[in-house]
């Protein structure tokens, strides 16, 4: 029997939720001075047949793996908007050449606007492009 997935299908996907990061973020300097807490959601569009098949982690992305870079990149780094860090995410997202698609999710949590929302997010989708 041979697997597969028709042209109009759904492209695979790996979806990784809440990847606690300690980020300096904000557009004042004061902002900027305590790292905040911030919660990453990461979806990767990638074809996932051969691990299917193989039951072999070479044959996907390494998602523990993704975690570890994600947070150590984003933690060494420094921020004036959540835009900026959500792109740096989809590029280690997108580091990883078997993935084609990528959608981020950044959430903060604002003690400016504390008693106001509970979260601000940003959201982007990127793609790899060679």
């Amino acid at each position: 029997m041979q697997w597969g997935k028709t042209a109009d299908e759904e492209m695979d996907r790996i979806i990784i939720s809440e990847v606690p990061c300690m980020v300096r973020l904000g557009v004042e300097d004061e902002e900027r001075r305590q790292p905040q807490k911030v919660l990453i959601d990461v979806e990767l569009e990638v074809v996932l047949t051969s691990a299917c098949m193989s039951d072999d982690i070479r044959d996907t992305v390494d998602y523990g793996q993704l975690v570890a870079e994600l947070q150590e990149r984003l933690e060494k780094a420094e921020f004036h908007l959540l835009e900026a860090l959500a792109q740096e995410a989809c590029r280690v997202a997108l580091a990883d050449p078997r993935v084609q698609r990528t959608k981020v999710r950044v959430r903060k949590y604002p003690s400016s606007l504390a008693g106001r929302v509970n979260s601000v997010a940003v959201v982007l989708s990127r793609e790899y492009r060679a």
